[in-house]
């Protein structure tokens, strides 16, 4: 807040909602637990986690694609020939699901943050990211090889909030998705 910057909370514009600053696995289990209704979270921290939250609605923003990349000039077929192919990720499970359907095996070494640099230290032979720009990519001297994965900001809640105040609950989620429609005219409530 204006008041505080380093305040995780926040009022918003009804008296019965207070708004929490939360970070993406994190904002998962809060919601799963109960200790949030809502949550707004980025696909790929969702698909990372084994908390249960229901998915309400894409929100249409955020959106960016996980990838797999590369050493520049290097070919996804070279890549993939490589003996003991190492990727460094912090996607762990959405590059292990993509790697099993292409029928590509690899060591995945765990990192999170900082993932773009793993090549270049010889950590791994490349890496599986976010990639929006792909200006930290190319500042690293990497490229996309391949695409995993599409990637954008999802509206979520409690499972057992839902089933226990269904009606008032919507009528909250319906009035988030329409504050993020009037900003990205992209956001879609799940039926």
């Amino acid at each position: 807040s204006k008041e505080n910057p380093r305040a995780l909370t926040f009022p918003t514009g009804d008296p019965r909602v207070l708004a929490v600053w939360l970070k993406g696995r994190d904002l998962i289990r809060y919601v799963a637990r109960g200790a949030a209704t809502f949550g707004v979270v980025g696909s790929d921290a969702l698909g990372e986690c084994d908390d249960d939250v229901l998915e309400l609605a894409d929100l249409g923003f955020g959106r960016c694609t996980l990838c797999l990349a590369g050493p520049k000039g290097m070919r996804l077929d070279e890549l993939l020939t490589t003996p003991h192919l190492r990727l460094a990720t912090k996607f762990s499970r959405a590059c292990a699901a993509w790697l099993d359907r292409m029928g590509i095996t690899a060591e995945l070494v765990p990192i999170e943050s900082s993932v773009e640099i793993a090549p270049r230290l010889g950590l791994a032979h490349a890496i599986v990211d976010l990639v929006q720009s792909g200006d930290t990519l190319r500042d690293n001297d990497l490229e996309v090889l391949a695409t995993i994965g599409d990637v954008s900001a999802r509206l979520v809640m409690n499972r057992g909030a839902y089933l226990t105040d269904r009606e008032a609950l919507r009528a909250i989620a319906a009035r988030i998705v329409e504050a993020c429609r009037t900003s990205s005219q992209t956001a879609h409530l799940k039926p």
